[in-house]
């Protein structure tokens, strides 16, 4: 929940949106419809939930991608702001460096014009690894968790779709990640 209130907080000063899985598109007062199963809400109308790889998934990863270095899986703890503009998007990249109360580990920047999109199967986003260190968190002992935030423009995560995620999960299993 903490890193969730923070990603929702970075995504209303941003004008960001949340991706939310639904067959029902017409409720909620939902700012935008997009291809697929999913529909955008704001900042306001996300209800915080998910965001947790599925332990199947973590495992593969571990396994194939870090060799067993478990300590290397730094997307256990993720979400998602989706962006219309990249203007928005790096809005929000300079409140997240400017943030005190998070301290960013890693920078992975596939809009790059120097990112090869060929590794990505032409996909692009930007992920943040990061950890929240607050008064709360350091009680709790949650100040060195790592936690993931993918920035994406909308126009990618609408071809983000099922169809889309089944040729990426098998253009990565090719590479065996």
């Amino acid at each position: 929940p903490i890193f969730n209130l923070k990603v929702q907080q970075l995504a209303k000063l941003a004008d960001g949106e949340f991706v939310c899985r639904s067959a029902n598109h017409g409720s909620h007062g939902i700012t935008a419809a997009a291809a697929g199963d999913f529909h955008f809400v704001t900042a306001d109308q996300w209800n915080r939930m998910g965001g947790v790889k599925p332990v199947d998934r973590a495992i593969e990863k571990v396994v194939r991608v870090y060799h067993g270095n478990v300590s290397l899986l730094l997307d256990v703890v993720r979400q998602c702001i989706v962006f219309d503009r990249m203007r928005d998007m790096l809005k929000v990249m300079r409140i997240i460096l400017d943030d005190s109360d998070v301290e960013v580990l890693r920078i992975k920047n596939r809009m790059s014009n120097h990112y090869d999109v060929q590794s990505s199967g032409g996909y692009r986003d930007v992920l943040v690894n990061l950890r929240i260190n607050t008064l709360l968190t350091r009680k709790l002992g949650l100040n060195n968790h790592v936690c993931e935030l993918q920035l994406i423009l909308k126009n990618f995560m609408v071809h983000r779709t099922l169809e889309g995620h089944t040729r990426y999960v098998a253009f990565r299993n090719k590479r065996c990640e």
